[in-house]
């Protein structure tokens, strides 16, 4: 059984079940400077990675992740750990990034890990955006930090320990921010609040969507009440039209409350 217990902020939302690993949130991100145009931040991971799957390769995927916390799907083969941040924008435009003062701690290999898997961590962004939407009228973009990275010269795998990250934003030519706004936005969600206020317009699509999700057998689910809910095993079975077993860790939920982001679960 799964249980999911939904919060009165969740009422009347979508809750959607997708067959994914957890993603990765032990990553800490501190804002150190915030103006309408830029954000500094600093970005910490001191976590010890775990390995696993080896033995189980290539009938099972290889799962690489920190405390024991599973990573999202990256190949057919490897689960990597990530970790995303909403990031509200001046305009529907990705913004631009520069990584200064980057720091790595080498991880050693195990001698069965594929050789052929660890070129897949060659040249992984840093640091990426979603292409950018909209979440309540506010142009914004999924901000996904990779800490992983393998130095194929050094033969190393290397965890990023920390890095600083000055992102710059685009602006419409013919957008004039309004300074003067009276409107009050609920920056819930967003990682700069600072400015959300300004950045307020009207979405281009109002299908627009601020997050890119993946491949996948979805179950759509509303949620009429606030309280706990039991959905049984066989039933999300039947839905997807799976025969087999379905491996726990491979469920995700996502709300439309949260942004149409994933949702913290216990599986």
């Amino acid at each position: 059984m799964i249980n999911i217990f939904s919060k009165s902020r969740i009422i009347g939302s979508i809750l959607t079940f997708l067959l994914l690993w957890n993603f990765l949130s032990a990553v800490e991100i501190d804002l150190i400077e915030e103006k309408p145009d830029r954000l500094r931040l600093q970005i910490k991971t001191d976590q010890k990675l775990f390995f696993e799957g080896l033995q189980e390769y290539p009938e099972e995927p290889i799962r690489l992740n920190f405390q024991n916390r599973f990573g999202e799907f990256f190949t057919e083969n490897l689960y990597i750990p990530v970790y995303t941040r909403m990031i509200a924008l001046p305009s529907a435009k990705k913004p631009e990034i520069r990584i200064t003062n980057l720091s790595t701690q080498p991880v050693e290999i195990p001698g069965r890990f594929p050789s052929d898997l660890l070129d897949k961590l060659i040249d992984l962004e840093k640091v990426s955006f979603t292409k950018p939407g909209f979440s309540r009228h506010i142009p914004a973009t999924n901000m996904k930090i990779t800490p992983l990275q393998y130095n194929k010269q050094k033969g190393q795998l290397q965890i990023i320990t920390s890095m600083t990250v000055e992102i710059s934003f685009q602006k419409n030519r013919n957008l004039t921010i309004n300074k003067n706004v009276s409107r009050k936005i609920t920056a819930t969600g967003f990682l700069n609040k600072k400015y959300v206020d300004q950045y307020y317009q009207e979405p281009q699509s109002k299908f627009s969507k601020t997050t890119d999700y993946p491949d996948g057998k979805w179950i759509r689910i509303a949620i009429q009440q606030s309280g706990i809910y039991k959905i049984g095993y066989e039933s999300i079975r039947k839905q997807i039209g799976i025969d087999g077993t379905i491996p726990s860790q491979r469920l995700a939920l996502f709300s439309n409350s949260n942004f149409g982001r994933r949702m913290s679960t216990s599986l």
